[in-house]
């Protein structure tokens, strides 16, 4: 309030020129000198719809907004567009809720009739704050494009636009969306046709289309649209698509599709959303499958689509993660008259190859496009472009199609080049995928940045309008959440999403036909209960914008509403989370593995923790047992030791090199064997005795001395590869500061993912002396590592394993003998285990068991000894798991714990492998197959050409084959130099071809077998021509030393 300053400031006259340094700081044209006088300023960029809103919402709150757009006019992608282009959707279901279209504007509006209607929010709409009326024009600066953000130490965002200016605000809001930057791939060829190249957002003139062949590119909103609209004009019209995709009707049975659609009923029809937790049952899924298959039906019945021979080959619930757009009328009717010559893409598929080694995805078109190679899917009938000649262009069938233009509805890219590299990082994963944010709007690490209208959903005004009233709501704190609550939410639904969305660089923002679910979730996140209509039909009623109006019309204080629970508004989030089921291996690929090769279950998963006590092998000679006693061994216990040392003095002295092997004849040893004989001397001396002659007649110290000389690791145990082919495993879980994980009773835990069991190969491929002598290699190796973690923190080592068994296949033991087998060489691992090496291993625990494990378990249990089966716990589907296991507060948020700290305690970051398949870190691809379909890669190889490959299957298994295709006597041929073969999961797999002629390799990825499950698959490949290899073989070949490659 000293506006003078001074130690007289209470003696000087305040007349209105001393007020004018305020008045100047709380104008919008100075924003920097309004921070911490008032309301916080907030940045927002982007004058779409989401902008606009945003701007309202926040203005109401008492925040100071400044809104930033590029273009010289606000309406974002309606104030640029095509010829024609509109909403499909009728003017009440969008709509700004609080400012209704009424009868000044069509039914469905045309994007000349949008800009209008937000000519007119913008221009005459003003709230009521107190007693001010504000309107939204003084707030915002046209033709101001943002070039850079700079966070200030998490305080404050500096802004950088085009002209050089900064700009400090206190919050930013990004309101930029989806459909920011145009897509133009760049196609081989492209600079040197005269075919004329239009992005379907640049076609407005009609004029530039008249009397020409047009090829029209995408099987999107805006392809269709453009060609009913350009009929007239055009000469003739070829529809190149990449897949069938249903199309939403106006009317279903004469019901209007948006009151079918968009109501909580239809959603219980659709996939399981994240948040839900039970599994459904067998009836109700039966249900539903009759539901869609009707459906289905009528959509074809409705618009002729197998006359048109239109009809997708997928399923309509496959595709509703996908732009749903309503088919302009008489769009099938002129295919199937032959008006629009129609040449089809593949079937689906969730990636290509860009020949510069990334990838790029098209919005409107909903595929990804490569820089010139393609997937090819089946029918090598069907293709697309995959470069311009001099008049047309060329398909990957070999055909040639002359035009005059061709538009590509190859969509937008979204605008992320202005975040700083330290967001960029949090926000979007090693795929490029990303935003990945609390409620699509926030990140834990960055409150003070946020994302309005990035969810891509059907009603994008309202969705913006609640998300812009939840973002209010948390910086106002009236959303009581924390940040291990955001991360752990955030995990969630990447889980869910990384399962069912198909793999794009927007799958963080789809939702879609979810829309309800997730305004549900906003709504109830700001203290309001969801049922905005109240009564009994509430779920079966029609969820339009003037439904959201009592929300968007209040002051910020929601005090009108209906509260979710009678204590008031706000509620704690702290209060509410549900117990969360740990799922391995389900979060971001980002770090590496210790080993290359997966070790088998039975003997590798209890041992891999010790090779995080210490990264390297055991030294060449042990060091002596010069560690005392851990101060948690009993005067009892101690007492025993002694009496047992005695019994055994004369029998130690006898065996040679004694001296010289201290984790054999040491202290703690003995004192592993003292405690499995419950502190009986005389018990422990005798099976102590046992276990020397076992050591004889097996030959374990010439074992021990192999490890030594060879400083032995894990993976170059005998036997290991060749076993862990048929029972793989991948390590998920790891300290990334090496330090082993702890469980609540102290022990070491270690967790690993059961892969696709070959249990013939395992039996008959693997004999038993083969299985043991690995076994017997591992536990000798294990023992000295566990006797140098003694040696180095006096501590004695045990360790719990957790394997999680949800995604091995039951199917893999239906053989009764071969189940036999299995578990008769289970059960003698594991009796020699607890006989010989007690004390290793506290507990195994199986996460996720299905049913059958129980009877597997029970063929197994005779073979074990009591105290083995004592260390067994069996977790089914939906119990806590991990969590009952390990303390909640040492377990990241997003594994479900309640950790803050960045990496967690246990166990480690939660982050699946990077390298688990060793495949390398660069250039590795990760694809989701879906059910009954496959993915083909096709790679330009010329005559001498070497392609080497490698990829691993994260679960189940899938067919890999490489077939060869090169033009013969002018037609296609095609051969299988590579033939299809099963691949199981957790097992790299490689290999390389020598091309004999030039043409086309195919990398062939077939999961048509499964009905059921889709197939993740990490990958990479690289072409290495002929002079390329031979200056790299003469290379080799000029150095003396050898090398292993």
């Amino acid at each position: 309030k000293y506006l003078h300053g001074g130690i007289l400031d209470d003696f000087k006259c305040y007349y209105p020129a001393a007020y004018r340094p305020l008045v100047e700081a709380l104008s919008t044209d100075r924003v920097d000198g309004a921070r911490g006088m008032g309301g916080q300023t907030v940045c927002v960029i982007g004058g779409g719809v989401s902008g606009i809103v945003t701007l309202r919402t926040l203005l109401a709150e008492g925040f100071d907004v400044t809104l930033l757009e590029a273009r010289d006019r606000v309406g974002g992608v309606w104030s640029t567009g095509y010829v024609g282009q509109g909403a499909q959707s009728p003017s009440w279901f969008y709509e700004f809720s609080e400012f209704p279209v009424g009868d000044r504007y069509p039914l469905f509006m045309k994007k000349e009739d949008l800009c209008s209607y937000i000519d007119d929010y913008v221009r005459r709409h003003h709230f009521v704050k107190r007693v001010s009326h504000f309107k939204l024009g003084p707030h915002i600066r046209c033709n101001v494009l943002v070039k850079d953000l700079e966070n200030l130490d998490g305080k404050a965002w500096r802004v950088t636009t085009e002209d050089g200016h900064q700009r400090v605000f206190d919050k930013v809001v990004i309101c930029t969306g989806l459909f920011r930057k145009k897509h133009i791939p760049n196609f081989p060829g492209m600079d040197q046709t005269k075919v004329k190249v239009f992005h379907s957002s640049d076609c407005s003139d009609r004029s530039a289309f008249t009397g020409k062949d047009v090829v029209f590119v995408g099987y999107g909103k805006s392809t269709l649209d453009l060609m009913n609209e350009l009929k007239d004009e055009v000469k003739s019209t070829t529809f190149v698509y990449r897949e069938k995709r249903w199309p939403l009707p106006g009317n279903l049975w004469k019901i209007s599709i948006i009151h079918v659609m968009f109501c909580r009923a239809f959603e219980w029809l659709l996939p399981s959303y994240y948040t839900e937790e039970k599994p459904r049952s067998s009836l109700y899924q039966l249900f539903t499958a009759v539901w869609w298959w009707l459906w289905e039906h009528v959509l074809d019945w409705q618009h002729g689509l197998t006359a048109a021979g239109m009809r997708p080959d997928s399923p309509f619930v496959g595709d509703i993660f996908h732009n749903q757009f309503v088919v302009p009328e008489g769009t099938y009717e002129r295919i199937a008259a032959g008006e629009i010559s129609s040449t089809g893409f593949m079937k689906y598929s969730s990636t290509a190859i860009d020949a510069s080694g990334g990838s790029s995805y098209c919005l409107g078109l909903n595929i990804w496009v490569g820089h010139s190679a393609f997937l090819l899917i089946s029918d090598a009938k069907q293709a697309t472009m995959t470069e311009f000649t001099k008049d047309g262009v060329l398909l990957t069938t070999g055909e040639q199609i002359c035009c005059d233009a061709v538009v590509l509805g190859t969509g937008f890219e979204a605008a992320m080049e202005i975040l700083p590299p330290e967001c960029k990082e949090k926000l979007i994963c090693d795929k490029g995928e990303g935003p990945w944010l609390h409620r699509h709007i926030v990140h834990p690490d960055f409150m003070h940045l946020a994302f309005v209208g990035w969810a891509s959903t059907n009603i994008s005004i309202s969705t913006s309008t609640l998300q812009a009233l939840w973002l209010a709501g948390l910086w106002k704190g009236r959303i009581s959440t924390t940040a291990s609550d955001m991360r752990h939410d955030i995990a969630k639904y990447r889980r869910w999403a990384l399962e069912r969305i198909p793999p794009t660089p927007q799958r963080p923002c789809t939702i879609f036909l979810y829309i309800d679910l997730y305004h549900d979730q906003l709504i109830e996140d700001l203290g309001v209960s969801k049922y905005l209509h109240g009564g009994l039909f509430d779920d079966f009623i029609l969820y339009c914008p003037a439904t959201y109006r009592p929300l968007a019309m209040t002051e910020g204080e929601h005090s009108r509403l209906p509260p979710r629970e009678a204590n008031g508004i706000g509620f704690n989030l702290d209060g509410l989370t549900k117990k969360q089921h740990f799922a391995i291996g389900r979060i971001n690929p980002a770090i590496r593995r210790a080993s290359d090769v997966p070790l088998p279950a039975s003997c590798r998963s209890y041992f891999i923790f010790l090779h995080m006590l210490h990264s390297d092998s055991p030294t060449d000679s042990p060091r002596a047992d010069n560690v005392a006693i851990p101060p948690e061994v009993t005067d009892a216990e101690k007492k025993a030791l002694e009496v047992l040392k005695n019994l055994l003095v004369d029998t130690i002295a006898q065996y040679p090199g004694s001296n010289t092997m201290p984790e054999v004849f040491g202290d703690v040893r003995l004192l592993m064997f003292l405690r499995v004989a419950k502190n009986d001397p005389q018990k422990a001396a005798t099976q102590f005795k046992e276990f020397l002659v076992w050591r004889r007649e097996r030959n374990v110290d010439d074992i021990r001395a192999d490890i030594l000389e060879k400083k032995m690791s894990f993976d170059e145990v005998p036997n290991i590869k060749k076993a862990s082919y048929y029972l793989p495993f991948n390590p998920c879980l790891r300290d990334p500061t090496g330090e082993p994980s702890r469980a609540k009773d102290g022990s070491f835990i270690y967790c690993e993912r059961l892969g696709m069991i070959e249990t013939n190969g395992f039996v008959g491929e693997v004999s038993d002396d083969e299985f043991s002598e690995m076994f017997i290699y591992l536990s000798e190796l294990g023992q000295l590592l566990i006797h140098d973690h003694h040696n180095r923190t006096g501590e004695l080592a045990s360790f719990m394993l957790a394997i999680d068994v949800g995604g091995a296949p039951t199917a893999s033991w239906a053989n009764p003998k071969l189940c036999k087998a299995v578990v008769n060489r289970m059960g003698s691992a594991g009796r020699l285990r607890e006989t010989f090496y007690p004390g290793q291993v506290s507990k195994v625990c199986f996460l996720n068991a299905p049913w059958i494990f129980d009877t597997f378990f029970k063929l197994l249990r005779p073979f074990l000894p009591k105290d083995s089966l004592s260390k067994v716990k069996i977790f089914r589907p939906g119990d806590e798991g991990i969590m009952s296991l390990v303390d909640p507060k040492n377990v990241p948020a997003f594994l479900g714990g309640s950790c803050d700290s960045p990496l967690g305690q246990v166990p480690e970051t939660g982050r699946l492998l990077n390298d688990r398949f060793g495949l390398g870190t660069a250039e590795v691809e990760t694809v989701t197959i879906a059910k009954g379909q496959s993915m083909q890669i096709p790679l330009t190889v010329k005559k001498g050409d070497i392609v080497s490959w490698a990829f691993g299957v994260d679960a189940q298994d899938i067919l890999f084959g490489v077939e060869v295709r090169a033009q013969k006597d002018g037609q296609m041929t095609s051969e299988f130099v590579v033939p299809l073969e099963k691949c199981s999961s957790h097992r790299s797999v490689r290999g390389q071809y020598t091309s004999l002629t030039d043409g086309r390799l195919v990398l062939v990825f077939d999961n048509t077998s499964s009905w059921i499950r889709s197939r993740t698959v990490h990958y990479r490949y690289e072409i290495v021509s002929a002079e390329e290899a031979a200056k790299l073989d003469a290379k080799v070949a000029s150095v003396e030393t050898t090398y292993c490659v």
